[in-house]
């Protein structure tokens, strides 16, 4: 009963983006288009990404936003942030 009672309770989180709900766990992702990203400090190396509109940023904050209107903890050390190029 307990899975089931879970789904129940976060139904209602539903971030602008696309989301993917799994027991306790919540993934937010976002596909952007190169010509919404600019690099920026570009090395051979490693380079800074800089989006012109972080819809991820957004949905971050609506999470921390229904997190604390239902009493819940956010945990912060287990968030990630991933960024993935072809």
């Amino acid at each position: 009963m307990g899975p089931l009672l879970w789904n129940v309770f976060v139904h209602d989180l539903l971030p602008k983006i696309p989301c993917i709900k799994y027991a306790d766990d919540t993934t937010v992702y976002n596909v952007v288009d190169i010509s919404q990203v600019h690099i920026e400090n570009s090395t051979s190396h490693k380079a800074s990404l800089v989006f012109c509109d972080n819809p991820l940023q957004s949905a971050a904050d609506y999470a921390s936003s229904w997190c604390e209107d239902n009493s819940m903890l956010l945990s912060v050390a287990k968030s990630r942030s991933l960024t993935r190029t072809r």
